[in-house]
């Protein structure tokens, strides 16, 4: 459950419009809904859908994206996902997934396992979905997400672009090496540059073990070299 944030309002900009009390209480209405239900992605992402396309953020936020931020701590592009999901069931739900069809939604359909779809048209979202309807009752994120990677492979290759190879996993060590031979190739940076860039003592922490483990890692790896090949 999300934890509640209380409204920021944006004092840099000012509001930009004064609600009626109509929209106060229909304002109100849909931010329970995203409250009571951020689990539902379906309830939230209709009710911020409407909270943008309506406006109803402006008397306090000068932008939807500081809406989203301060008043339910949601990244610009965590809103746009659950968004962009509800667009695609809303999608389902007129089709393969309407109560005649025959691929419908679980009623505990998490909103990652639409994510996928969402790089196809509609045609091809329904189509995709009831394919991944048949192979299983509840469509993962996995399933649909190779789903839709099989569809866009074959568009690719229908118009004569080349179709990306998948990558092959590279063993532990020539990823090691390559990673030493970059930072060797580099330009020397200041000590302070890269200090700077550390936001909080966790994260210094975790880069002085790092940098530790690696420098002995390094050591290591040069004294056998030098042992073994008489360097």
């Amino acid at each position: 459950m999300l934890a509640e944030i209380e409204p920021a309002f944006d004092s840099s900009s000012g509001p930009e419009s004064t609600l009626s009390p109509e929209q106060q209480r229909r304002l109100h209405e849909l931010e329970c809904v995203v409250e009571r239900n951020l689990v539902s992605f379906l309830e939230t992402g209709r009710a911020l859908l409407e909270i943008r396309d309506s406006g109803l953020y402006k008397q306090h936020y000068a932008t939807f994206e500081l809406y989203l931020i301060r008043r339910w701590g949601i990244s610009t592009s965590r809103g746009k996902e659950l968004m962009r999901s509800t667009l695609v069931a809303e999608n389902l739900l007129a089709g393969p997934a309407a109560p005649d069809g025959d691929a419908p939604l679980p009623p505990n359909l998490s909103e990652q396992s639409l994510r996928p779809l969402s790089k196809l048209s509609p045609e091809l979202q329904c189509a995709t979905w009831s394919l991944a309807s048949r192979i299983t009752e509840k469509p993962s994120h996995t399933v649909v997400s190779q789903i839709v990677r099989v569809i866009q492979q074959a568009i690719a290759s229908g118009y004569g672009e080349p179709v990306a190879k998948p990558k092959r996993e590279e063993p532990a060590n020539t990823v090691f090496l390559r990673i030493v031979y970059k930072v060797a190739a580099m330009e020397a940076v200041a000590p302070q540059i890269i200090v700077t860039s550390i936001a909080d003592p966790d994260q210094a922490r975790r880069c002085i073990a790092a940098c530790r483990e690696v420098g002995r890692r390094c050591h290591f790896i040069a004294d056998e070299l030098a042992e073994r090949f008489r360097a």
